[in-house]
């Protein structure tokens, strides 16, 4: 019994790791952080992409926005869209 668990605990965490997400960062001097992001989910919606993820920090003087996608080519298209970039 001992071994049947440890090959399921393995085999979720092998899918887990298999499932990357990959990580877009945009910074935004200059825009109210209410209407880029109004942009951004306009975007979303237009493009139907839906990320898993969703985080900003508001600093002055700029807002950074980070995005999770799991499909690389829906990062690289936000990315390029919105002048940021791919970290992972």
């Amino acid at each position: 019994m001992a071994q049947v668990w440890k090959k399921a605990v393995a085999q979720d965490y092998i899918a887990s790791a298999s499932a990357m997400l990959h990580v877009v960062q945009v910074r935004f001097p200059g825009e109210h952080p209410r209407d880029f992001l109004t942009r951004v989910r306009g975007w979303l919606d237009a493009q139907d992409r839906q990320p898993t993820t969703l985080r900003y920090w508001l600093h002055e003087p700029e807002t950074v926005l980070r995005v999770n996608f799991e499909a690389q080519e829906q990062a690289k298209a936000f990315a390029e869209a919105f002048g940021g970039v791919v970290l992972t």
